[in-house]
């Protein structure tokens, strides 16, 4: 493990990348304290702790990133550059704690792909998962950022989870942009407690969203939105059946 500190910039002549993984590189870093490199003034580039994309080389990155420390820096991670024609690099970002990041982790490339999981995302990130909007119209244009993405069971700094207007409307947490998967995620910053929501779409009621809450024990806990209207035809009773949750697993058995 080790700790690395960078110097801020201005990010026009110079860029600071504390870890850069490029050019077919596998690599994986883990128990590192990574902080500093914040640019100043309107940058042409923005640092980051942690660089990964198949620009300089040839053939595309693999990172495995997990139980480090990251703050005080432009991005935490960088997935994917703008100036690599063809970047299909991967990484695993797990088990690690940022903070005090102007973003988590960026996307730079729809190519590229990241699993997101166990992480904590707390004060200071304004954009826990977000991408490089390259042409600046506020949107996710094609190239710029992966068509999905899998965040699941992370903290995003709020019990209520991440801030979007699309995915999730009640979220006051670190913000997403739209296709990324967050739910379930955790309702506390210890990660012991998952929350979920969930859509109940049927002909009579419409959609209902609804979020719920899982223990230690695995006891669910639902909980209907203040305002919200239920209503059903003249034959009915007013009765709610309860919700029935269903789980599906898939099996691979070994061979033989």
């Amino acid at each position: 493990c080790s700790i690395i500190t960078g110097d801020d910039v201005d990010g026009t002549q110079r860029v600071q990348n504390l870890i850069t993984v490029w050019g077919g590189s596998t690599v994986e870093a883990y128990e590192n304290t990574l902080s500093g490199g914040r640019t100043s003034g309107t940058p042409t580039w923005s640092s980051t702790a942690v660089f990964l994309s198949s620009y300089g080389g040839s053939g595309a990155s693999t990172l495995d990133l997990h139980d480090n420390t990251i703050s005080n820096t432009d991005t935490g991670v960088t997935v994917g550059s703008t100036y690599a024609g063809t970047d299909t690099s991967t990484a695993t970002i797990s088990n690690n704690t940022l903070h005090d990041v102007a973003a988590g982790v960026s996307f730079e490339k729809s190519t590229v792909t990241a699993s997101i999981h166990e992480n904590s995302f707390g004060a200071g990130v304004p954009d826990a998962v977000t991408y490089y909007d390259a042409d600046e119209d506020g949107a996710v244009s094609v190239g710029e950022a992966p068509a999905a993405v899998d965040a699941t069971r992370n903290w995003w700094n709020a019990a209520s989870g991440p801030k979007n207007a699309v995915l999730n409307t009640a979220g006051t947490g670190d913000a997403i942009y739209e296709a990324v998967a967050f739910s379930p995620w955790y309702a506390d910053s210890s990660m012991t407690k998952l929350a979920f929501t969930t859509k109940n779409d049927t002909t009579d009621s419409g959609d209902v969203d609804l979020t719920g809450s899982a223990d230690a024990a695995g006891a669910v806990t639902y909980t209907i939105p203040a305002g919200t209207v239920i209503t059903g035809g003249t034959g009915w009773d007013g009765t709610l059946a309860p919700l029935t949750v269903t789980t599906t697993y898939t099996l691979t058995p070994d061979s033989g």
